[in-house]
């Protein structure tokens, strides 16, 4: 049987590590790793890879446009095709594929109507690999899947009405939300002292003095500006000398 995993965070700022060992540990256990292997010392997953090839994706859990999911689904179809070999998808918890009840559901009758075996690594009642020869265990296999998800969803939305209670009640507290408002004193000096130098000539395009300047700011170890920015840092600046 070949394996794959989708394994997904849902901020920039968090890490796969629990993932991980979760995964690590129960393919270790069902005896698709050696039970010998060492997730610390794979720093590259490169021998990981040999066993299970490994999907990582950085998506919130309500966003359905996850291309890193969309592109495996489709592989482990074309393989399917191909090979006729057994494939089975590997998940640490059902909401990796989601928050969503409906697109959960889409996703996992997809997977079945392509006979693609999946497994949830913590709930091993939903592992499709199992044959159920009794009618009974397969629906309750299926019930709790479904109440699974729906309760996945149910604790987003829960949590999503929370933090929108809190921003409002911060905003009736006075808390201002979002970026402050820039002044002159925030335009970065390269800029401020290409300005004063350049003698903006006909031939001066804006793609040219955003070059100059993003050197400017590259060298001083600083953030290039995009022509959106330049356009506001401009009329900021300009606003100053009049």
């Amino acid at each position: 049987m070949k394996y794959y995993s989708y394994i997904r965070k849902s901020t920039s700022g968090q890490i796969y590590a629990r993932q991980l060992k979760q995964l690590t540990d129960f393919a270790k256990q069902d005896g698709i790793l050696y039970h010998d292997y060492d997730l610390d010392a794979d720093k590259d997953l490169k021998e990981l890879n040999k066993y299970i090839t490994l999907v990582t994706e950085s998506r919130t859990g309500t966003d359905q446009s996850r291309p890193a999911l969309l592109k495996l689904i489709d592989t482990m179809k074309l393989e399917k095709l191909k090979t006729n070999e057994d494939i089975c998808l590997l998940l640490v918890e059902c909401t990796r594929l989601g928050r969503s009840y409906e697109g959960n559901m889409r996703m996992f009758q997809e997977l079945k109507d392509n006979d693609i075996k999946f497994a949830v690594t913590t709930m091993p009642i939903l592992d499709t690999r199992i044959k159920h020869n009794n009618p009974a265990t397969a629906l309750v296999s299926d019930i709790v899947l479904a109440v699974f998800n729906w309760l996945a969803e149910q604790e987003h939305t829960t949590t999503m009405e929370r933090c929108t209670a809190g921003r409002q009640q911060a905003k009736e507290r006075g808390v201002k939300f979002g970026r402050k408002n820039m002044t002159a004193d925030d335009l970065p000096s390269e800029f401020i002292k290409y300005m004063k130098a350049v003698k903006e000539a006909e031939s001066t395009t804006v793609t040219d003095m955003v070059a100059i300047i993003n050197g400017k700011l590259t060298r001083a170890g600083k953030q290039p500006i995009s022509r959106a920015t330049f356009y506001n840092y401009k009329k900021l600046y300009e606003s100053t000398q009049e």
